[in-house]
């Protein structure tokens, strides 16, 4: 059997910033450093030992994690220095981990529901970096902080410009209701709102929103004309509560580009929001690091450039929100030519297989036919790939997808991503 010479793109296809992420410092209500649970509790010597949920819990030196929560071991997944964020990777659910300029590891705790992997607990919360059991029974869920957003969306044929309008919801320790809540949100201006139902006051512009689960609600706003509007909700108990955020918007369907046919995308339309239809849609390299509005596909292929034997081509571009609805971002065979790989300047054939029997190794070891002296010198990140792929005996290696999102990132069958 032939072993296949080329090797495969790169697609990192994300959200940026802060987006989809809840960070917090320990809060000192509850965590209690000083406690009779500590007195036993010294951490091998390598941690401070506090109180999380009435149980002692060490925070750990950095090098070291717990096992068992009052112990403080050597762990190599914990490194001083860093130079991507999945290097700081402490294998815990409740952490956030980045890697700072400085090369140091950051670990703050996140926020959220977990899995404590005890079915008789729920729901499980991140607590100070700890995975907390909670019987459901004994704790109900209480409302605590909750995020309001509204997101451009696609303009269809009949002409409306859509925005779409989520509400999320989280308990005072940030943990999803464990019950449907009604969320009721409002719309200024001249706008149609789409939801689940009436508002239990009546309204023109306030809608019941969807319940999409896990503490998500969703409305759909749409508008025949250019203009703005703002949006408001309230989650609504005993007493109502607003939440978080009143989100602006303009209704503007002049700010979209609609793509149906080959067309070669330049920088002349960045910051607008694109909507692809049919056709193929060429990212040209004055695209690279550019910002777009909100991007739907919903047909045709998305790629970039074929890279050449002088010149490596990307699609590498920031998006306010990404959703691939059908159609596809394929950029198969667009990477280094057959024989080409990498090189300290553009494309080179100094780290490609041999010609004729190894193949290129990007972000690994490649393939070999009979000798592994075949192979050529690996290249790239495994854990943040930029380069294409290298190219092998006949055919040319996969190209580059680096998409990221500051809000949406949605991709739904068929829509499809490819770098083969």
């Amino acid at each position: 059997m032939k072993t296949p010479l080329r090797t495969w793109g790169v697609v990192v296809i994300g959200l940026g910033g802060a987006a989809g992420c809840f960070r917090s410092s320990v809060d000192a209500s509850v965590v209690v450093p000083d406690d009779e649970r500590c007195r036993d509790v010294d951490c091998s010597g390598h941690g401070v030992c506090g109180v999380v949920a009435d149980q002692a819990r060490c925070w750990c030196d950095i090098g070291y994690r717990t096992l068992t929560g009052t112990d403080c071991v050597v762990d190599a997944g914990r490194p001083a220095y860093c130079e991507y964020d999945p290097d700081c990777d402490d294998r815990e659910l409740c952490t956030d981990d980045s890697c700072d300029p400085d090369g140091s590891c950051r670990w703050l705790p996140a926020i959220g529901d977990c899995d404590d992997g005890d079915p008789s607990t729920f729901p499980d919360v991140c607590i100070a970096g700890y995975c907390i059991g909670r019987p459901g029974t004994q704790t109900p869920w209480v409302y605590g902080s909750s995020t309001l957003s509204a997101t451009a969306s696609v303009v269809p044929a009949d002409g409306n410009a859509y925005v779409t309008i989520v509400a999320v919801l989280r308990g005072q320790y940030g943990e999803p209701p464990t019950d449907s809540l009604v969320v009721e949100l409002s719309a200024s201006g001249a706008v149609t709102l789409s939801g689940q139902g009436e508002c239990r006051r009546p309204a023109a512009n306030c809608v019941r929103a969807t319940d999409l689960g896990r503490g998500t609600y969703v409305v759909t706003a749409s508008s025949t004309s250019v203009g703005g509007a703002s949006f408001t909700g309230v989650f609504a108990g005993d007493t109502d509560i607003t939440l978080d955020g009143e989100p602006a918007v303009t209704f503007d369907t002049s700010l979209f580009t609609v793509i149906s046919s080959d067309t070669l995308i330049n920088n002349t339309v960045s910051g607008r929001n694109l909507y692809f239809t049919g056709g193929v849609a060429t990212f040209d390299e004055s695209t690279r690091g550019e910002q777009y509005g909100d991007v739907f596909v919903n047909g045709g292929t998305v790629r970039h450039a074929p890279t050449t034997t002088t010149v490596e081509h990307r699609l590498d571009i920031r998006v306010a929100s990404l959703n691939l609805l059908a159609g596809a971002i394929d950029v198969s065979g667009l990477g280094y030519p057959a024989y080409w790989s990498v090189g300290p300047s553009g494309p080179a054939q100094a780290l490609r297989g041999d010609a004729n029997n190894g193949g290129g190794s990007h972000g690994g070891l490649g393939g070999y036919r009979s000798a592994a002296s075949e192979v050529g010198p690996t290249y790239d990140s495994y854990r943040d790939p930029r380069r294409p792929g290298a190219g092998g005996e006949s055919y040319p290696g996969g190209g580059v997808v680096r998409v990221e999102a500051s809000g949406a990132c949605v991709i739904h069958w068929p829509g499809a991503v490819r770098a083969n």
